[in-house]
């Protein structure tokens, strides 16, 4: 008796016609297969959706870790020095002089972060204002606040110290202000540009460094202005972090109006919290324009 044969035993193609049969079988098979694998993988938070998961993860640790970098290269030598200062046999500061160093840099902070915030996205949300489309409008508009700022340190470091540090600063936070207001209310790039340049007509970092001298003695005057590079430095790392939260939450107006409140509090700090200023013994002659012209022009100074 003949054995039966297996009914999975495939047949011999008997032309070229059934080779081309059973090979086409095979491959649908194939296919088939690759097809359910597919579907597994691209279910719900399947394959793509872990693809996506990792690429943010991805952009999560690069911003992380620019942040990190940025902090340990601006607070790590500031730390440092503030370490060094403790460590050193040098007098220890006296409570008027912290109080100085805190009050300062305290105004550095608030001013910084109410400037900074505005960066990362100031190119992004200015589309949405009348010529926002013009990128190089856009972009002085943003420079242009680097630009007044650089032009009139001079100015009012002279004026500094000609009527007071104190005046000075108070005046330049108010410039700040009303240019953070107008920023608010602006609707055109154009309106953005002026605004920004109000802002930095408040140039009063040679008028806050120049009092945190008259209110320092000169070893822990190193200590006093390392504390004022952290505040920067962290102000600066802190607002690439706020700055896109709040433009997806408020947008440019609500940056420009907290950088408005900013200029408020630090006027406030000024006033009753920095200690009063020290009335200075030699006050400098008044100059001619071209004294003042000489002085803008001093290679050394540039």
């Amino acid at each position: 008796e003949v054995p039966a044969v297996a009914e999975s035993a495939p047949a011999r193609p008997d032309s070229v016609a059934g080779l081309i049969a059973v090979i086409s079988t095979g491959l649908d098979s194939f296919g088939e297969r690759i097809s359910n694998a597919g579907a597994s993988l691209l279910d719900v938070r399947g394959f793509s959706g872990w693809f996506v998961d990792q690429v943010r993860n991805q952009e999560r640790r690069a911003l992380w870790g620019s942040v990190a970098l940025h902090l340990l290269a601006t607070l790590g030598p500031g730390l440092i020095i503030l370490w060094l200062g403790r460590q050193a046999a040098v007098p220890v500061a006296r409570a008027l002089e912290r109080r100085a160093s805190a009050s300062l840099s305290s105004i550095y902070a608030v001013r910084m972060l109410g400037l900074f915030m505005v960066m990362p996205v100031f190119a992004l949300e200015a589309r949405g204002y009348v010529g926002g489309d013009d990128a190089s409008a856009v972009g002085f508009a943003l420079g242009l606040y680097g630009l007044v700022q650089a032009a009139l340190q001079l100015p009012m470091g002279w004026a500094a110290d000609r009527w007071g540090r104190k005046r000075v600063i108070v005046l330049g936070l108010l410039l700040f202000g009303v240019g953070s207001l107008w920023g608010m209310w602006a609707t055109t790039v154009e309106q953005l540009a002026w605004a920004r340049a109000l802002q930095g007509g408040g140039a009063i970092s040679a008028a806050v460094s120049a009092l945190l001298a008259d209110l320092t003695r000169d070893v822990v005057r190193t200590k006093a202005m390392a504390l004022i590079g952290v505040s920067i430095g962290l102000m600066f790392a802190l607002s690439l972090i706020i700055g896109p939260f709040l433009a997806a939450k408020v947008g440019l107006t609500g940056i420009f109006g907290l950088s408005a409140a900013m200029a408020l509090l630090g006027i406030l700090i000024i006033a009753y919290w920095t200690p009063k200023e020290i009335a200075l013994e030699n006050k400098p002659e008044k100059q001619t324009f071209y004294q003042l012209r000489h002085t803008w022009l001093n290679s050394c100074i540039l």
